[in-house]
């Protein structure tokens, strides 16, 4: 943890908001604190100004850019409402990511797909869900749960999928003290960052995009 801690400040220090990204990621699948969701928040808002909109999703999430993420994840609720379940496994497969969490629990709130052949997409979803949020989802998925849906087997369907889950979420992690006060401190450095300029977008010889500096206007 405080390896990944250390290598988000020396990031966020040379402006490479990626590599902090990457390094906040780490250290939140270690211990999944709300203050540690916090910062990678801030710094992934940051680093989304610098990307360009997306045309190629395909291409863009196999690059798997950690700052492109929150870019990405609109087309779970968006057409063709058949590609929704790929994509989903696509980005699952980034790995554990509060960011995705969130996403799930919109598709939730606001299911896209609600036909039989989507059932395994989200029994899928429900599955891995407890790995993406914690028990601060609860009052979100129950009150999902009391809302009136339609008159399709998904509505009940979902119910129980919502009944299932939330006794399996955990309770949001704490940090120690010391990790509390280099968190604390990467907020600042974050939260600073983000006032100044965006980087600029710059693509590889691969075709991939990255951010490298800081844009001078």
């Amino acid at each position: 943890m405080g390896d990944a801690l250390q290598k988000a400040e020396t990031a966020l220090k040379k402006e490479d908001r990626v590599a902090a990204l990457e390094a906040l990621l780490a250290g939140w699948r270690r211990c999944r604190a709300p203050e540690l969701e916090a910062v990678i928040d801030v710094v992934s808002h940051d680093a989304m100004r610098s990307f360009p909109p997306i045309e190629d999703w395909t291409g863009r999430e196999h690059a798997r850019n950690a700052g492109e993420l929150e870019l990405l994840v609109p087309a779970l609720w968006s057409n063709p409402r058949s590609a929704i379940p790929v994509r989903l496994r696509a980005l699952l497969e980034w790995g554990d990511d509060p960011r995705l969490g969130r996403a799930m629990l919109t598709m939730i709130d606001t299911p896209p797909v609600t036909t039989t052949a989507s059932f395994s997409m989200w029994s899928h979803l429900f599955d891995v869900l407890p790995r993406f949020v914690d028990t601060r989802a609860g009052k979100q998925l129950l009150a999902r749960a009391k809302r009136e849906g339609g008159d399709s087997l998904f509505w009940p369907k979902l119910t129980a999928w919502i009944g299932a889950v939330r006794p399996k979420l955990q309770p949001p992690a704490g940090l120690s003290a010391t990790h509390a006060k280099q968190v604390s401190k990467l907020m600042k450095l974050a939260e600073a960052l983000a006032e100044g300029d965006p980087s600029e977008a710059i693509t590889e010889p691969d075709g991939r995009t990255a951010i490298r500096r800081a844009v001078t206007r």
